[in-house]
């Protein structure tokens, strides 16, 4: 029998840490199916094998900082959009809490377990996409606890009780006050007044990626620094417990992005404002279930700036089509004077949905100039402008009659019913401004 232990090593040294290799005739779905969770078997074949690690060694003050300041890192990366497995699961303890020895670790580990079941319970809820504001795929892995959110403050308690070194307090104090914070979101977050330095290369971590069973390759992440997020969102929350009114909510949108928890948060809150309907006039009180649906058009208006960008940019169009049907069901009842404003809200939609094209930059520019113009009849019907903008704007190309009427298909859907007036859209509009005036000629005068 021929040994071919050096050749075989020989041929993985270009192979990097858990890569795996196959025969062709092996199946990856017979691969994954053979793949029980941290099994040393998958080991098997690597050049650099793991590093052992025992979850219950003591460890020093240093480490034990390390090791809590790099969970605070991974458990806010996620937050912002990074996958469960590339951050929250690749701390070891998240698995075996059961295991660690130390008091001051093992109650910090339970109050981090239980607030990423907090906070993914809040994304759950659906006012926050998943795939596009955070990933809420585990993998199978369970998220959260059977202790509750009390039984861990009490841990907490007493192990900053106990804790002799200020530097493990002062932590344990900063994960106390974020768990309070996501299970009762009015809560103020005490800020660190320490700095942040996560540990790196430890055993306590380790990528699980390739242990997982995965349909599709996971979007690339970074890790974020943990003393930013927090003032960001210790600010946010603050402001928005502080918000009275849609005016002032508005107000606050337009000058803050919002956290994708907070975004979440923030939503339960704008089914409490009693007045927004305070929007629309004092005539629309009857009849009442045109009032009712009205009603509910705004606050579904009022709920879109906390989605992203392009979200909001598709929820606009909606919003503004229900509202131009709410103005066609009110056009016999002249009396009513809440079908103006019912135009004028459908005018805003349709400006905030044509705006936010050109952030997301979904205007190529054989289109710019169609869409400036359609920009420019939106405002005229608010109040006046662009026009000088629209006329400084030479054609790049032409545009058909199928691209004008994909682009504003939203725009010109039919409402139900069909009676009533509302602004639309139109081919033959545009084709004569284009043709017979004279604001798209080019700067050479062709």
């Amino acid at each position: 029998m021929t040994d071919i232990t050096s050749a075989f090593k020989a041929s993985c040294q270009a192979i990097p840490p858990a890569k795996m290799i196959k025969r062709p005739s092996t199946l990856l779905l017979d691969v994954m199916n053979a793949m029980p969770f941290f099994d040393p078997a998958l080991d098997t074949g690597q050049v650099d094998r793991a590093a052992t690690f025992d979850l219950s060694a003591a460890l020093s003050v240093i480490e034990i900082c390390g090791v809590m300041d790099k969970m605070l890192q991974l458990e806010i990366s996620w937050h912002l959009g990074a996958t469960l497995c590339d951050t929250v699961f690749t701390a070891r303890y998240y698995h075996h809490p059961a295991a660690i020895s130390g008091i001051s670790l093992h109650s910090y580990t339970l109050a981090y377990i239980k607030s990423v079941e907090l906070v993914y319970n809040e994304f759950a809820k659906g006012n926050v996409v998943d795939g596009e504001d955070v990933l809420l795929d585990h993998h199978g892995i369970s998220i959260g606890m059977s202790n509750s959110v009390e039984q861990v403050m009490v841990m907490l308690d007493d192990a900053i009780q106990k804790e002799i070194s200020s530097d493990i307090s002062q932590r344990l104090a900063l994960r106390r006050s974020m768990l309070s914070l996501f299970a009762n979101s009015s809560q103020p977050l005490d800020l660190p007044r320490f700095s942040i330095s996560p540990i790196s290369n430890s055993p306590a971590f380790t990528p699980v990626t390739h242990l997982l069973r995965q349909a599709m390759p996971l979007m690339p992440s970074a890790l974020c620094d943990p003393c930013l997020y927090l003032n960001r969102l210790d600010g946010q929350m603050r402001a928005v417990h502080g918000i009275v009114g849609p005016k002032a909510w508005q107000a606050y949108l337009s000058t803050e992005e919002l956290l994708p928890y907070v975004r979440s948060v923030a939503a339960g809150r704008i089914a409490e404002m009693d007045n927004a309907y305070q929007r629309l006039s004092a005539h629309t009180q009857s009849p009442g279930i045109w009032r009712s649906i009205a009603d509910g058009c705004a606050i579904a208006t009022l709920r879109v700036p906390l989605q992203n960008r392009a979200r909001q940019r598709r929820l606009y169009l909606s919003v503004a089509h229900s509202w131009h049907e709410r103005a066609t069901s009110a056009f016999s009842a002249r009396d009513l004077e809440g079908f103006r404003w019912t135009h004028a809200l459908r005018l805003d939609c349709l400006l905030e949905a044509s705006l936010a094209a050109y952030d997301l930059n979904l205007c190529p520019p054989a289109e710019y100039a169609q869409s400036l113009w359609w920009i420019q009849q939106v405002w005229m019907h608010i109040a006046s402008g662009l026009l000088k903008k629209l006329s400084s704007r030479p054609l790049a190309g032409a545009s058909s009659r199928d691209q004008f009427l994909l682009r504003h298909k939203w725009a010109r859907k039919t409402p139900y019913p069909k009676k009533g007036r509302g602004l639309v859209p139109r081919w033959d509009d545009w084709n004569y401004t284009t043709t017979e005036t004279q604001i798209w000629r080019w700067p050479n005068g062709s």
